[in-house]
């Protein structure tokens, strides 16, 4: 199965940098629902991430990752199918798109060099800023046009759940950088210790 992971996440490292990478050429060039073709399929792909976990083939909460993965796949499958019939590729695409490619460029990369001291600081601290941007400047924009075009009420629940879920991912993953990073520098001051 190890090699079924790796094999997995370089090839969501790839995609996500290709969808970066294409991001500007594609904006600046009317290629917009070529766009967001692609950013459905590659978030739809992720659903993956889910069943890793549930199969225990990776380590994860199955609440923290459903979570993760549930309110991007709903703008994947519901907001982004719509913007395609309407062609309303917005600014908030943009943010979004980025905040969702470096977010996962660098989870992804992670998984893919654990012992990368700099990748590994980089994947427990851009969520900081990553999340409120993909969050506020893309998907709460996006779901919120979507529900004054349609008034279902359903999206206005999804919405007002943001308000506890976004804190309640945000402090978890607080809770695993501080994890993370300190038990690095712990290990690095034992080590350091047993030198002397």
């Amino acid at each position: 199965m190890g090699v079924y992971i790796n094999l997995y996440n370089f090839l969501q490292l790839v995609m996500w940098a290709v969808g970066l990478a294409a991001l500007p050429y594609c904006y600046y060039n009317n290629m917009r629902n070529e766009l967001l073709q692609y950013y459905i399929i590659i978030q739809s792909v992720m659903v993956l991430d889910i069943l890793h976990v549930i199969l225990k083939l990776v380590k994860g909460q199955i609440l923290s990752t459903t979570l993760q993965i549930f309110s991007r796949v709903y703008v994947a499958w519901v907001i982004l199918p719509n913007q395609l019939l309407h062609n309303n590729f917005n600014i908030w695409n943009v943010c979004m798109f980025t905040a969702w490619s470096l977010a996962e460029i660098t989870r992804y990369g992670f998984y893919l060099r654990k012992n990368s001291s700099l990748i590994k600081w980089f994947r427990y601290s851009m969520f900081i800023v990553l999340y409120p941007l993909g969050v506020f400047a893309g998907e709460v924009p996006l779901i919120y046009q979507h529900y004054v075009q349609f008034k279902w009420v359903g999206e206005l629940v999804l919405l007002i759940a943001y308000i506890p879920l976004l804190p309640y991912m945000f402090i978890h993953m607080l809770k695993q950088r501080s994890k993370s990073l300190k038990g690095k520098k712990e290990k690095k001051e034992k080590k350091e210790h047993t030198k002397e």
